[in-house]
């Protein structure tokens, strides 16, 4: 004999796969809180800034050589005194008629510490080199 099946309502202490009311509050805050501590790990490195550069802007001003009109002869080295014991080694290298390649040194104590290059340059144009905190600002005029 087949007894009837009672689908209307779970027996007393069955288990059940709804979470409770409460259960559901904890879940929430758990993933609240660590999506707030997320957000803080993440926004910490904004909120310091740029504090590390502060101290290095102070210690030496960028110096700046305006050496005027300069003129360069094609493969040949151009020596220029930037003061303080540091020269800037210049040497041109042809391009076309109105642009050359300018290979530029910069020495303290006869050592070269730094360089640079500038391709393509301007012949009768202004321009500005940088080796770090030194600036070199000069016209080129190349010799014929």
């Amino acid at each position: 004999m087949l007894l009837p099946i009672n689908r209307s309502a779970p027996r007393s202490g069955a288990a059940t796969n709804v979470p409770s009311a409460s259960a559901r509050r904890s879940t929430d805050t758990r993933v609240s809180n660590r999506l707030l501590l997320l957000g803080l790990i993440l926004i910490a490195p904004l909120l310091n800034g740029c504090s590390k550069g502060s101290s290095s802007q102070t210690s030496s001003a960028p110096r700046s050589v305006e050496l005027g009109a300069l003129e360069l002869t094609y493969d040949v080295a151009n020596r220029q005194d930037l003061g303080g014991g540091a020269t800037c080694v210049l040497t041109a290298r042809p391009l076309d008629r109105q642009s050359f390649e300018l290979l530029a040194d910069l020495e303290k104590s006869g050592k070269k510490v730094a360089s640079t290059r500038v391709l393509p340059a301007r012949i009768n144009s202004p321009l500005e080199i940088s080796f770090g905190d030194v600036r070199v600002q000069f016209t080129p005029q190349i010799k014929p």
